[in-house]
């Protein structure tokens, strides 16, 4: 699917950029960088726009689990040391056509290499992992894995190999760095010499590139790497696939989800199929469900002081559904490899611009019930109705940046939903645009319920969005008209229901509210909370209201009151 135009968003010329912006929930208004920019939006789930995740290496000399990975392995998920599979010597039956045979745990484990970042004098900083694509050695991996931020700042990129499975990688060689990706999280290295000194032994065991377009739900995976969960030996894991994320910007499959154990260490590794192909690379990993609490985060206002902030209580992310990118996603990042010019050590933190949500701004808030051929919504709603199989929330963009680490995450009457969400991602939607949207997909229908999305960027909560699905799509909704009695232009006017933690964005998008002037929404039954500014920025609105479960309309007097 297509992603976001590329065009920008049009900034209106009545609303000045007069608002501050900072963190807080629905007991403080909000702006993000330009009064047009009210918090909220936010969330994503089996369909978004971006995605990667921001790392889950860990300092070689430290076996604690980085706080974005998977400590233990699901029930129906069995991880093994190579060296154990004395019974099961080949990930698949040869078939009898006469095809090649498949490859086997030993092809496969001494072509899944351990990639480290080294100070100069060769001492090992970070840890990842690896897998050799050619035979002249070229390693395909995460982009995050060369990653020089604290603590993983190096010197040079070493690469361990594994001779026998049950013994420790040897580190052999140095790696040049060809290609990077910092919206996909991939890189291509390239072996460029032994550390002993000696001539390279070419060819090098290498991984047939597989097609991940054609993997299916429930296919088996096998994940090959170096997780600090495993000991020193290369390990593998058993899973399935679990499903699929969708996003614009990268298409129907930009993350293939896996019950596959993925842990520190893990990342850049080996995910392959029945036939020892590999299909993508182990990138996103997040916590067990019955492990400690390794992610746990301030996401809404749980002590009603009005602020998001530390004295609220953290809310524990993640379960044991794992990311893995698609292979096919790496064409390019492998393409671009032959003119590369090497380098030894890739400025991630320098190419990549830090975001804040004082920078970003985002406009043209619209729920709809799916997306269309176009890459356009194909409704603008207020109110869902159970069963419908999608839910998506579109928005225009501006001072966004490819690279940035980004948090998409949905709630359903206030409990947290890893299928819908993904987590420590990276935005790929360029810097501004139009017609982003996020989505979450259920082919058996979504439940009836309260959803909010919440968008973090950098780890901060940035903003939120909320909707009601029924239960009954007869059930009455009401008018809800506002008329604007402040005797100033309206340039923002936000509401969402009480339950939700964000107003959200500006529902008159580039239209102002003048003197005298109505707008009217239908919305579900409830009590609906209103926060609307002047192009002053000063707060004309600040109220709540009820909306009976008859379907009568429901007029507000936006008259400068506050409270």
């Amino acid at each position: 699917m297509p992603g976001p135009s590329p065009a920008p968003s049009p900034i209106g010329a009545t609303a000045p950029s007069t608002a501050s912006s900072s963190g807080g929930g629905k007991g403080k208004w909000i702006a993000g960088g330009a009064l047009v920019a009210l918090l909220g939006v936010g969330g994503i789930g089996v369909a978004l726009s971006g995605g990667d995740d921001g790392g889950d290496d860990v300092v070689a000399t430290d076996t604690t689990i980085a706080a974005d990975t998977d400590t233990t392995a699901a029930d129906d998920t069995t991880a093994t040391t190579v060296a154990d599979a004395a019974t099961e010597t080949t990930v698949a039956e040869s078939d009898s056509t006469g095809a090649d045979a498949p490859a086997t745990v030993q092809d496969l484990a001494q072509a899944t290499v351990q990639v480290l970042t080294a100070d100069a004098n060769g001492n090992p900083v970070c840890v990842g992992s690896g897998s050799l694509i050619s035979d002249n050695g070229r390693i395909l991996t995460n982009a995050h894995v060369i990653d020089p931020s604290a603590p993983c700042g190096y010197d040079q990129v070493l690469i361990a190999v594994t001779v026998d499975t049950a013994q420790v990688p040897e580190i052999t060689y140095r790696a040049d760095i060809l290609t990077v990706d910092v919206a996909l999280d991939l890189a291509v290295l390239q072996i460029a010499e032994r550390v002993d000194g000696a001539a390279l032994d070419t060819p090098f065991p290498t991984i047939e590139i597989g097609d991940s377009d054609l993997v299916q739900l429930g296919d088996p995976l096998r994940i090959f790497g170096y997780p600090t969960i495993g000991g020193d030996t290369i390990t593998f894991t058993n899973g399935s696939v679990s499903g699929f994320t969708q996003t614009a910007g990268v298409g129907d499959r930009a993350w293939i989800k896996t019950d596959a154990t993925i842990a520190g260490g893990n990342s850049g590794g080996a995910a392959v199929d029945a036939e020892g192909r590999l299909i993508g690379v182990p990138t996103q990993a997040s916590a067990g469900d019955n492990a400690d609490i390794v992610d746990c985060r301030v996401l809404t206002d749980t002590n009603g002081d009005g602020v998001v902030n530390d004295f609220d209580q953290c809310i524990p992310i993640g379960g044991f559904i794992n990311g893995i990118r698609p292979v096919a996603l790496a064409a390019e990042v492998i393409a671009g490899a032959d003119d590369a010019e090497p380098q030894r050590v890739f400025d991630i933190a320098g190419a990549v611009p830090s975001v804040s949500i004082a920078d970003a701004v985002f406009r043209w808030p619209q729920w709809s019930s799916g997306i269309g051929d176009e890459d356009v919504p194909i409704d603008d709603i207020t109110v869902g109705v159970a069963g419908q199989t999608e839910l998506c929330f579109s928005f225009d963009y501006t001072g966004m940046a490819d690279g940035v680490v980004w948090s998409a995450l949905w709630f359903v009457d206030g409990e947290f939903v890893e299928e819908f969400s993904l987590v420590d991602i990276t935005w790929n939607g360029g810097a501004e645009g139009i017609g982003y949207w996020v989505c979450a997909l259920d082919d058996a229908g979504l439940d009836a319920g309260n959803y909010e999305l919440l968008l973090q960027l950098e780890g901060e909560t940035a903003y939120g969005e909320s909707i009601t699905l029924i239960a009954d799509a007869a059930a009455p909704f009401s008018q809800l008209t506002f008329v604007n009695a402040s005797g100033a232009d309206i340039c923002i006017l936000a509401f969402s229901q009480s339950w939700a933690s964000y107003y959200g964005l500006d529902e008159l998008r580039d239209d102002v509210l003048g003197p005298d002037g109505t707008f009217a929404a239908i919305v579900a039954p409830g009590v609906i909370d209103v926060r609307a500014l002047n192009c002053d920025g000063d707060v004309v609105g600040d109220l709540s209201v009820e909306i009976a479960a008859d379907g009568a309309p429901v007029t507000v007097t936006l008259d400068g009151t506050v409270g």
